[in-house]
């Protein structure tokens, strides 16, 4: 009986031994073959050109292809499902962002995950205000002329977002509950959908986030951006606040994280390498010009911020109104 609590004494302080010294192997060998990047959303949007640009040259710091995986629906939760499910070993990572982590969940009376038990928090990535954004041959040049005109005619101004449960469409119902206007929502799959709908005349209105290069090339009409002060990308388009005396204020944010369960030594050497691709000065000036901050976090500011998100649009869903979507 000694002789086997000996032996089973041993056999653990071997485990444990073996587990140290396996966890940096897990990290030097990693990776050793693509990593798939899944984007919850359509494609031809701000956020898709600059997801792309990101996987190339993460792929270039991590010496292994980084293929972005567009799979769009249900306000990216289809998305970040597959993710979800996926083998917690740093080859199906996603790129989520506010609605995701913090707003989809909030409005389902069954959450489809727990954004901050489901996953393995890695970096936050870029961020952004929203453009508010009218169709280019609009009689409308300001957002104070676009509240006069929904007031004059509630609710037969659409607006599009990104899915019911998006951060865009409760910045939007926040703006509209506070500016005491009814706007009908449309949803669609991404906001490369929801530039094209604006482009066609489908809607008429849009929060937006990274619309930057469509203004300047004058395809949609910017009217103003939702952070707390103007921008430096576009210091001419004047805050939610400064154009209506509305006091809604929206940033657009979007983070990497793994499946749960992801080795630890895996997510050290991911944050690396995305902090590495944060500090390129070029890239950072690139995404600046198509109006969005980018920089790298610690796991635990991510977490933090999924936290800080939720309580925030939880409270404005219930002072807006916003029914359940289940």
């Amino acid at each position: 009986m000694k002789s086997e609590i000996i032996r089973r004494g041993l056999a653990a302080v071997m485990a444990v031994a073996v587990g140290a010294t396996a966890a940096p192997g897990i990290a030097a060998g990693y990776p050793d073959k693509p990593i798939t990047l899944v984007f919850p959303w359509s494609t031809g949007s701000g956020i898709d050109a600059v997801t792309r640009v990101f996987a190339q040259k993460l792929g270039d710091e991590l010496g292994q292809p980084v293929v972005v995986l567009s799979k769009p629906g249900s306000a990216s939760t289809i998305g970040a499902t597959y993710v979800q499910r996926a083998a917690p070993d740093g080859y199906t990572l996603l790129i989520g962002d506010g609605g995701t982590f913090a707003v989809t969940n909030s409005l389902r009376q069954t959450p489809v995950f727990d954004a901050v038990n489901d996953f393995t928090p890695v970096s936050l990535l870029v961020k952004t205000p929203y453009f508010v954004l009218t169709n280019a041959e609009s009689s409308v040049n300001s957002l104070s002329d676009f509240v006069s005109r929904a007031k004059a005619e509630p609710e037969s101004i659409a607006y599009g977002n990104v899915g019911v449960g998006s951060l865009a469409h409760l910045a939007t119902e926040d703006f509209a509950a506070k500016a005491g206007i009814k706007l009908t929502a449309v949803p669609y799959k991404g906001s490369g959908e929801v530039l094209s709908a604006l482009l066609g005349n489908h809607i008429q209105f849009s929060y937006t986030g990274g619309a930057l290069t469509h203004i300047r090339s004058g395809k949609v009409k910017g009217l103003a951006v939702t952070s707390a002060q103007r921008i430096a990308a576009a210091p001419e388009l004047p805050t939610v606040r400064e154009a209506t005396g509305v006091d809604s204020v929206a940033e657009a944010w979007w983070a990497i994280v793994a499946p749960r369960g992801t080795p630890e030594p895996i997510v050290q050497r991911l944050n690396a390498a995305i902090g590495k691709v944060a500090a390129q000065p070029d890239l950072q000036a690139q995404f600046a010009d198509w109006g969005f901050v980018f920089g790298a976090s610690t796991p635990e500011q991510v977490t933090t911020r999924i936290q800080a998100e939720t309580a925030r649009w939880k409270q404005v869903i219930q002072v807006a109104g916003v029914p359940p979507i289940d």
